[in-house]
């Protein structure tokens, strides 16, 4: 369509009339060189906003034997605006996971299992 999906997320927060704060969030980031202390609310809103985005392409399964080493990747990338140790953002994925499973049981939705 010509435009990322960023770009679309935020066209529709805005037709969705959602608050400045939320569509500013779901800005992408690009400097990741800035410290956690330095950054406005507004701006650490869109940093968490930018690392949940990136957590959410490790993929699937948080279980996968890769895993791991990519979600090390995402943390040790916003180490220092966020400061969020890859154990910690495994344990948010794995939580992550676990809701979604007990919504979709609760929807009676087919889901997949994950490897352990």
């Amino acid at each position: 369509m010509g435009i990322s999906y960023s770009e679309l997320g935020r066209f529709v927060a805005s037709r969705w009339s959602l608050p400045h704060s939320i569509i500013h969030a779901m800005k992408p980031v690009t400097e990741f060189n800035r410290v956690k202390r330095t950054l406005t609310s507004e701006e650490l809103q869109q940093y968490y906003c930018a690392f949940s985005n990136d957590l959410c392409r490790v993929g699937i399964f948080p279980h996968q034997i890769d895993a791991y080493a990519t979600i090390a990747a995402v943390a040790e990338k916003y180490r220092l605006c966020l400061d969020i140790p890859a154990s910690r953002a495994q344990d948010l994925i794995k939580t992550s996971w676990q809701k979604i499973m007990r919504h979709a049981a609760i929807l009676k939705l087919d889901t997949p299992e994950p490897a352990e």
